[in-house]
Parts: C-alpha cells; structure tokens; sequence
C-alpha cells in the first residue's frame, strides 16, 4: 500500500508553479515553489505561518478531518487515501507518513470518491485552460456538477466608532451549479428552467416534470431533475 500510494505522488503532485500567486500572504497554504518538497505542507509547521495571537474563523475545508478516499487517475487507482477537499484554494490534501501533501487540479485526476460524494476534474468556462474540481451529483447523457467555494476575507481594522474590528476569516459563497453534455465545457446555471433550456432535447418532458415535482434550485432537486432526462 505504501508503495502504491508513493507511485501516486509521482504520478499526480505535480510542481505548479503559480501556486503561490492564488494563496492570500496570511492564509495557511501560503508558499510554493517549483519542486515536489515545495508541495509538502507539514501539518505542526502551519503554527509558526499565523501566530498564536492571529484569529482566523471558519475554515477552508468543506470537511475538516481527512477521510478515506479512492482515487482514480489517468495511471492508475488508489485506495483508502486519507484525503480532504481544500475549498477555499480549490485543491486536494492528502496524507503519506504525516506529511500532508497539495495537488491541484489537473486532468490527470479522473475521480475522488468519498464515502457521501464524489468530486472529479474539468475545465472552467470562465478561465482559458483553468481546471477545477467539481462535485459530481449524476452522471449520463448529462453530468450535473457542483461548486462550493469559500472565499479568505483579509482582517478588518475598527472603524472609528467601533471597539473591534473584524478577524481574518473564511466564508462559503453562493453554491455553483454546471451542466455537462458530452464532451462540452461544464455551463453554469442558476435555476431549473435555465437548466432544461441548455439540455439538446426533451425540452417538453423536463418542463412538464418541474411542475408537477416543484423542482426548485437545490442539489437534492436538481439530482432528481437531470437522473430524470439521464433515463429517457
């Protein structure tokens, strides 16, 4: 086991040289380089990055804890890999002899699968050769896929009325929701309609379904609404 999942770091940590230029100067991750050792976070080491007496509420993680995880890449697959979700810089951590290691998405990265959802990589609409990690909620004819980032917000001093200002801190933004036919690009959506308007058929079905489901804009919804066109 220890031996495939050093194949593993091999095959998919790869240097990424622009690393640091997405990493705020005060966030826990900050720093990289542009060799394997720079993509090694030890996990005491973060303490001497803040300083005892610096406050940062929330946290980056769609998961604290790491979790058992599968994951398939182009070169092979790997089991039980202690693994968690890092939202907030949009990349994976994962666990090999107490070090804690940063991969970020690429497309040699096919499948992370945890025991209540499964994330996989695809490129960003918004972004010219960007990829991202993705969580999948049903696959077929179309993929449904969601994001949801959390965004580092940079300490706020007092105002001059004020005794306390406010900490340095994570806070989750808006859930993103994409579409994918085919080969495309994942397409963002904000609601069902608009959803059913971006699929090539069954138009009439989908519409009739929303109304008599009362589909709204929520992940549960929305499975229930594409696993619905997926069968037809």
């Amino acid at each position: 086991m220890i031996k495939s999942i050093a194949r593993y770091i091999l095959l998919i940590a790869i240097p990424y040289s622009g690393w640091a230029q997405h990493m705020p100067a005060n966030m826990m991750n900050a720093g990289a380089g542009t060799n394997i050792t720079d993509h090694m976070l030890i996990m005491d080491s973060r303490k001497s990055v803040n300083p005892p007496d610096i406050v940062i509420e929330g946290s980056p993680y769609s998961s604290p804890d790491f979790a058992s995880a599968f994951i398939r890449a182009k070169r092979g697959t790997f089991n039980d890999v202690p693994a968690r979700y890092n939202a907030a810089d949009d990349n994976l951590e994962y666990q090999l002899k107490g070090t804690t290691y940063v991969v970020m998405p690429t497309p040699n990265i096919m499948l992370v699968k945890f025991d209540t959802y499964s994330m996989i990589v695809d490129k960003l609409a918004s972004r010219d050769n960007s990829y991202a990690f993705y969580i999948r909620l049903d696959s077929g004819k179309a993929t449904l896929l969601m994001r949801k980032p959390i965004q580092f917000k940079d300490a706020v001093a007092p105002k001059a009325i004020e005794t306390e200002g406010k900490p340095a801190r994570y806070v989750e933004k808006q859930v993103e929701y994409y579409i994918k036919v085919d080969n495309e690009i994942p397409r963002p959506f904000n609601n069902p309609k608009k959803l059913v308007a971006m699929l090539p058929d069954h138009q009439q079905e989908l519409e009739k379904f929303i109304s008599d489901n009362k589909i709204s804009k929520n992940p549960q919804e929305l499975t229930k609404l594409v696993a619905y066109y997926n069968s037809l």
